[in-house]
């Protein structure tokens, strides 16, 4: 692209157009613009098309269907020959969730702004590829109606809410998957493998039990779970001895609701006066 809008052409427009690679003693061949797009960016599935390292206002844009008739978006930038070197500007391009709009923008680092004239500021249009599979108007790829990893993460929620992978079940592949991670609060974007291998190394040192040990907390079964209740089962018992022993009075039964997936019971025997 040159810096008025048009590709490079050294046929057509010889040396009217500064720096075409053509002006240049480069030993071999060389290819323009025009002669890139004629050979090869016309006849295969090109969506856009970058350059730099032109002068003048530094910018140029052209849309021209390719020989299937889809767009191909050609884009020139060069900050160059703004003070500093460029002032720290770049071009940005973001893709919109939608699937087809991308949004153009020149920003600078140094500065904390975009510039806002049109050749620097635009949006344009990609035909649509991802899928919508029940044609509600929402890409598969961020639908809620959707889990496409089965990680009971709907793809919205991954894509939108945490910038997880819709289509990887362990976005950052440390073993834990994405569900999980959520649930327990910890990053699914962080790799995390080595602090596991590290805990499970020496689960009691880190406070990590597993179901069965705590079960062994329980040994004669005093919490039991029925339903949606636990229930509790106390009976005193009395010895002579120490070794033998029989019951003593009323049992005592207590039920309560489980509240949620987790959660923990201890009981507490408070001091009584007793009468010699």
């Amino acid at each position: 692209m040159y810096n008025d809008d048009t590709r490079y052409d050294w046929a057509t427009k010889g040396g009217s157009q500064s720096w075409n690679p053509h002006s240049y003693s480069t030993p071999g061949g060389v290819n323009d613009g025009q002669e890139l797009w004629d050979k090869f960016v016309k006849d295969y599935n090109f969506a856009m098309t970058f350059n730099g390292h032109v002068l003048g206002d530094g910018t140029g844009y052209l849309l021209e269907n390719n020989l299937a008739g889809d767009p191909v978006h050609q884009m020139l930038i060069n900050y160059q020959m703004r003070s500093l070197g460029g002032e720290g500007y770049m071009r940005l391009l973001e893709f919109q969730p939608d699937g087809q709009t991308v949004k153009v923008s020149s920003y600078s680092a140094v500065y904390d702004r975009n510039l806002t004239a049109s050749d620097h500021q635009f949006n344009f249009t990609l035909p649509l590829g991802a899928a919508d599979a029940d044609n509600d108007g929402v890409l598969d790829y961020h639908d809620a109606d959707y889990d496409t990893d089965d990680d009971g993460v709907n793809n919205y929620d991954e894509f939108v809410i945490h910038g997880t992978h819709s289509d990887k079940a362990d976005s950052d592949g440390d073993g834990i998957g994405d569900a999980a991670e959520i649930a327990a609060g910890t990053d699914p974007l962080r790799n995390d493998a080595g602090t596991v291998t590290l805990v499970q190394s020496d689960p009691v040192t880190y406070g990590l039990f597993t179901e069965q040990m705590i079960l062994n907390l329980n040994p004669s079964k005093t919490f039991r779970i029925n339903g949606n209740n636990i229930e509790i089962d106390l009976q005193m018992r009395t010895s002579s001895n120490l070794t033998n022993w029989t019951d003593a009075g009323t049992p005592f039964k207590w039920e309560l609701p489980v509240q949620g997936d987790r959660h923990f019971y201890s009981i507490h025997l408070s001091p009584t006066q007793v009468t010699p």
